[in-house]
Parts: C-alpha cells; structure tokens; sequence
C-alpha cells in the first residue's frame, strides 16, 4: 500500500472518530448543590449513545476527586439508542472546604473497537459533567460583576449589576457604586442606587443609564456593593464606539505638473488608544476609470485622539491636465476603510476633496430635531413680538 493511500485511510479513519466522539451527550452538564454539615450526596448522570453497540469508562477529576465514590466505572452499551445512568456518591468531611464554590467533575472515555492487525485507538470525550457545591460564606457576603450594553458614540450605554447574596445572612439595604473612568483614569461620572434587602441565595441588580455617552474609546466601569458589614467591588473594560481615523485631506504644496511631488494625507484618530501602524494605499485613475498611478505610504504611529500626517512621494511625468479620482485604501492595526478624492490638476495648481461618509439615520435624525426645535423657538418668538406689537 503506497503513502497516499495510508494517507486517505487515516483521514477516513479520523472523520469516523470525530463522527462517534460527537454523538456523544452527557445530562445534565451541571449539578447545583448547597454544602451542609456534614457533607454526602448522592447522584447520577446520564450517558446518551444514539446508535450503536460502544463501551466507555467514568473518571472523577479535580481537587475534590478522592472524596468521590463510583461503584461502576466501565460500561458497555447494545446496539441501537441508550441511556446509561453513571451513579456517585460524595462525602466531604466537615472543615475540608473553604467559602465559595468547589467543582467535582466527571470525564468520560469512550473505548473504540480494535483495528486491523491487533491495533487500537482510545480517545477522550471532552463533554464533562460536573457537580459544584456552594458553601456560604459567614454572615453577609456580596459577590458582584458588571454587565455593559455597549453604545455608540452620542448613544446610551446600559450598565447592569448583579449582586449575589452568597452569604448565610441578608444584605440589607445594599448601596451600588458605579464609577466610570477613562484610560487616564479621570472620572467621567458615576451612579449610586441603593437596593432592597437581598435574602441569601438570591440575587438582586442595579441598572444604570449613561447618555449621550463620551468620544469613541476604551473606558472602566467600576463598581462597589457596601452594607453595614460587607464591601464588594469588580471592575470591566467597555468600548464605546469603534476604532475610526478621519482623513481631512489631500494636500501637495508646490505642485508642478510633470514632477515628483510630496503628497501628504493629514489623519486624525478618535480613538482613546494608540494605533502601532498607519499607512495608506492610494490608487489614481482618470476620467474614463484608468489607474494612471498607485502609490504606498510609510507606516506612522498614531497617538491616542492625535493628529498625523503620511507622506508619499507621487511621479506625475505622465499624467495631463484634467480631474482624476483618487481611492485612499487607509489600513490601521487590524482594520481599514476607504474614501475617494476628486482631484484636479493644472501645470501649477493641485485640488483634492476628500468625500466624507455619508451621515447615519440617527445623526441626520438629530440634525432635523434640533433644526425643529430652532424653527419652533423662532415662531414662538415671532407670534410673542406680533402680539406686543398689536
């Protein structure tokens, strides 16, 4: 048998195993339990095969794996669809765990049917079930995290934050702290509601609104839980926006037609963070759609909401007088965009203007709004003055 051929048996051997590792399920993925004094628990999981005559084994992992007892371990299942329940048992003595969450997880290893020649294949399923107990912590205890709505710019932002009792009394009257920052770390506002009594075991949030949020960028929320005996607090990065760079314009001084001329593409980012690589691609065509010239600019660092210029060097020995266009390809980190420029060219005179996006409905929905109001306040005050005048 030649190489090829050892080559395709193998993948179609694979495709087999990826086949029967994925018809594989195990329930329920996940057993909630709560810690009591002293600790045993009893319980199962089920194995699902659809079809098919296979053998597997169970496995408990992780720190807590000794305190596990399972009277079977290797199963073997008949042709056709089964559920094979897997029963355990756990018992933890008293002072073993610490506050907080511990998991317990279960591996199962499917054990294929030898091949040809006396060889074998084992592979692992990576569907795990898992059991995790909760022991409460003493008198209150808060655990928090932040949930961020992203806008864009001149948009509301939502903030939610959960507050978990997972303590063994109630968090009376919890106040939430919400802090939002910049990459300075310069606060730009913050919040402050306070909750009703949160029972042990429950959950209770607090939702904050900010509008009109701030320029494009990368910001912190920052947020504290306090009671009379507990204090809490997490932290989260949110974007507000996306990365963008304006390009202002084409510009070359001293414009000779029929000479090398420096062209410079004035850039500005509205981003909060820095841009490592900046660079342009510029493509020239003539009335009729012909590229008559295609130009790259070195690379810049772009500053956190800085200005920039690139620089390129463009040969116009063969180009005429007339209008051409120019596609500005503008590529920054990972991303890019582009923009088109009508150009006119003389022996002596240059002339670009750079097309800006058009405006998005919600903008061009502002605008009108705030004209509506304009021409509300004028009349208001027109009909005031005529009826003085009368």
């Amino acid at each position: 048998m030649n190489n090829n051929k050892r080559i395709f048996l193998f993948c179609c051997l694979l495709l087999l195993l990826v086949t029967s590792v994925h018809a594989f399920t195990v329930i329920p993925a996940r057993e909630l339990v709560d810690y009591t004094v002293p600790f045993t628990h009893q319980s199962s999981f089920t194995v699902r095969i659809p079809d098919g005559s296979q053998s597997f084994s169970v496995t408990a992992t992780g720190p807590l794996a000794s305190y596990v007892s399972l009277p079977v371990t290797d199963f073997t299942t008949s042709e056709g669809f089964s559920e094979t329940p897997v029963k355990y048992a756990v018992s933890i003595p008293h002072g073993v765990l610490e506050p907080g969450d511990h998991d317990i997880t279960f591996s199962v290893q499917q054990e294929l049917s030898p091949l040809a020649q006396g060889k074998s294949v084992l592979t692992t399923i990576n569907i795990i079930t898992s059991l995790r107990i909760t022991v409460p912590y003493p008198g209150e205890h808060a655990t928090i995290t932040i949930s961020v709505h992203e806008g864009d710019t001149r948009e509301n932002v939502l903030f939610v934050v959960p507050i978990y009792n997972s303590g063994s009394e109630s968090l009376h009257n919890p106040v939430v702290h919400l802090t939002l920052v910049d990459d300075a770390n310069t606060i730009l506002t913050d919040f402050t509601e306070t909750l009703h009594t949160i029972p042990p075991k429950t959950m209770g949030k607090a939702r904050f609104t900010w509008p009109e949020a701030a320029a494009p960028g990368v910001y912190t929320a920052q947020a504290t839980v306090t009671t009379d005996e507990t204090t809490a607090s997490t932290e989260t990065s949110f974007t507000v926006g996306k990365p963008k760079i304006t390009i202002k314009d084409l510009v070359v001084k001293d414009f000779t037609l029929g000479e090398t001329v420096a062209l410079t593409i004035p850039v500005q980012s509205l981003w909060n963070e820095q841009f490592s690589s900046v660079q342009a691609h510029i493509t020239f065509s003539d009335s009729q759609g012909t590229v008559v010239s295609v130009i790259q600019t070195p690379s810049i660092t772009l500053g956190a909401r800085k200005k920039g210029t690139l620089l390129s060097y463009w040969d116009t020995t063969s180009l005429k007088e007339g209008t051409y266009t120019a596609n500005i390809l503008l590529q920054y980190d990972s991303k890019s965009f582009e923009r088109t420029a009508a150009m006119t060219v003389n022996n002596k005179q240059f002339r670009a203007t750079v097309n800006q996006p058009p405006q998005t409905a919600k903008e061009t929905t502002r605008i009108l709004t705030i004209l509506g109001i304009l021409i509300i306040v004028n009349i208001l005050w027109f009909l005031h003055f005529h009826k003085r005048r009368i």
